[in-house]
């Protein structure tokens, strides 16, 4: 079944979809940039990404102290602007003076500023919210006042089940992805959580991952079940593409057990690097993937459109 029969990701064609292994493939723009090339989370980017008609451009945001939000990947300023400080006590005025160290002639842009110019184009845009800490009701409120307007163009991702829980109470029409990545993980990443490897070969501290009780398809059905359980408002799965890949090998397609589910799948990080790379976007697509995040949709489509 194509990305179109599962809710939560929209059918409408783009340049960034394509076929792949015999099914319709869209790829996300990650950090608002298709060829590899300019400002990561940058307002530039994502009007250049938005005019070559994509079909989603994914930004990293963390909340701010006065009701917006910051488009930057680091929740400290000293990380990426000239500025330090935690960008969570933010105000809007100061955000506009920011530098990014990257660029001293720019800022990161605001949530609102994104929003805005969104709206002229029909691209999706995913938010993958940085915030770990628990939203107050104030941050979740205007989270949800500034995505609205996109209707279901507008979709929240994060890592953190309790802030998308928190979104869930306060909207029917953005769309909540859910990724995995604290609770699931493929035997080679190498996070602080999970934290062991279990019985599976899988990263993983849950109780079921002590002993080796089961087979592994059962094992990940079980596991699947218990994270959607974390997030059942969740429309679509941000799962990076080791994890599927390993699943895959051992007979296990997930985007299927989630399919079965009514849940879409998206595949992260995957960047384009000669025949490797097209061989593993293949695979992806060919267990049931429907979405794959990229720096570099540009040269992937280049590559299987030539």
């Amino acid at each position: 079944m194509g990305a179109a029969g599962h809710r939560g990701i929209l059918s409408t064609m783009s340049s960034t979809t394509i076929s792949v292994a015999g099914r319709d493939l869209s790829l996300t723009c990650h950090s608002g940039l298709r060829a590899g090339r300019g400002l990561p989370n940058s307002l530039e980017g994502i009007r250049d990404s938005l005019d070559a008609g994509v079909f989603r451009i994914e930004i990293d945001v963390h909340s701010m102290a006065d009701g917006d939000f910051l488009v930057s990947h680091a929740s400290r300023l000293d990380e990426s602007t000239t500025a330090s400080g935690s960008v969570g006590r933010l105000t809007r005025d100061e955000a506009l003076a920011l530098q990014r160290k990257d660029d001293s002639n720019a800022r990161p842009p605001l949530l609102s500023e994104v929003v805005a110019l969104a709206e002229q184009y029909a691209s999706e845009l995913q938010l993958d919210l940085k915030d770990w800490r628990p939203l107050t009701p104030e941050r979740v409120r205007a989270l949800v006042a500034l995505m609205e307007p996109l209707g279901e163009r507008a979709i929240v991702s994060s890592g953190q089940d309790w802030n998308l829980r928190a979104i869930a109470g306060y909207t029917n029409s953005v769309r909540l992805g859910f990724d995995p990545d604290h609770y699931l993980a493929a035997e080679s990443r190498r996070v602080p959580v999970p934290a062991r490897l279990g019985a599976y070969a899988y990263r993983d501290d849950h109780p079921l991952a002590i002993g080796r009780s089961q087979p592994v398809d059962e094992y990940l059905r079980q596991r699947i079940d218990d994270l959607l359980s974390k997030c059942p408002n969740a429309d679509e799965f941000f799962v990076e593409f080791r994890l599927l890949v390993q699943a895959a090998d051992e007979g296990v397609s997930l985007p299927e057990l989630l399919h079965d589910r009514g849940v879409a799948v998206s595949a992260w990080t995957l960047d384009y690097e000669g025949g490797k790379s097209i061989a593993t976007l293949k695979k992806l697509s060919s267990i049931g993937v429907d979405c794959v995040t990229t720096n570099t949709s540009q040269q992937f489509v280049e590559a299987l459109t030539a």
